[in-house]
């Protein structure tokens, strides 16, 4: 019987450091911005205010764009081109269900191509140049859209 106590023990002893390390190490290893709702900002598990890098083979493989800051670019090409059959840049492609809270757009192009039900909570896009563009999807209070695109309640469905 003792021997059993002794194993329960010492297991119980390693599991509760797994736990500790695993809390304790995430922080550390993820330098992740999540957007937090309540303030409409990015923050990581340190409460510090930021952008993650902009990683496009993470966004192509994920869908996830969560607050990433993103360079001057036309908005489709973060959709993997190389496997879309006869891919063209205004082909009126569909960008659909990305995750895009808190990230900024403002620096980006929408030409001919939609995003379609993709998360916008606390996007900013209010600087982003569309033309012949849908944009569909979950937007919130701290949302920064476009001007002339129609609001309801918590979505946007807008024509450019």
């Amino acid at each position: 019987m003792k021997k059993y106590t002794f194993f329960l023990l010492v297991i119980g002893m390693f599991t509760s450091c797994s736990k500790e390390n695993n809390s304790s190490n995430e922080c550390e290893t993820k330098l992740t911005f999540k957007y937090d709702s309540l303030s409409g900002e990015c923050k990581n598990c340190d409460g510090e205010i930021g952008f993650n890098v902009f990683n496009l083979d993470q966004i192509r493989t994920t869908k996830n764009a969560e607050c990433m800051k993103f360079p001057e670019m036309h908005l489709v090409f973060i959709l993997d081109t190389m496997n879309i059959e006869d891919f063209g840049e205004y082909d009126y492609n569909e960008i659909k269900e990305y995750n895009f809270k808190g990230a900024n757009l403002n620096s980006t192009g929408l030409y001919f191509n939609s995003l379609i039900k993709c998360d916008f909570e606390g996007t900013k896009m209010a600087k982003m140049d569309a033309g012949y563009a849908v944009i569909n999807g979950k937007i919130d209070n701290y949302t920064e859209f476009l001007e002339g695109c129609p609001i309801e309640s918590d979505s946007i469905n807008c024509l450019k």
